[in-house]
């Protein structure tokens, strides 16, 4: 099995699963990690650990993160699908 097969094989996982799980799962884990970065910076950098605007200096961009995040990954999505049927076209063909 070659490196393309994985990758289709993998797809056909991942589509299964459907867009939503897919959008969401990766958005949340790099807007989290967004969150916890600014979170460790304000206690770490700050002289006063914790500023009393500290949730919207954290909920406003990490919102801000996912939102984008979003709709990239919607973008992403379509454009892996695309290929995905691409392929299933060539390997009926053949």
């Amino acid at each position: 099995m070659d490196k393309k097969d994985k990758a289709f094989l993998r797809w056909a996982k991942t589509r299964q699963k459907g867009a939503f799980r897919y959008i969401a799962v990766n958005a949340l884990m790099i807007t989290l990690g967004v969150a916890l970065g600014r979170a460790i910076g304000f206690y770490y950098l700050k002289d006063n650990p914790w500023p009393t605007d500290v949730g919207w200096q954290l909920i406003v961009p990490s919102v801000v993160v996912a939102a984008c995040l979003s709709l990239i990954y919607l973008v992403i999505w379509h454009l892996r699908e695309s290929s995905f049927e691409k392929e299933i076209y060539n390997r009926e063909r053949q």
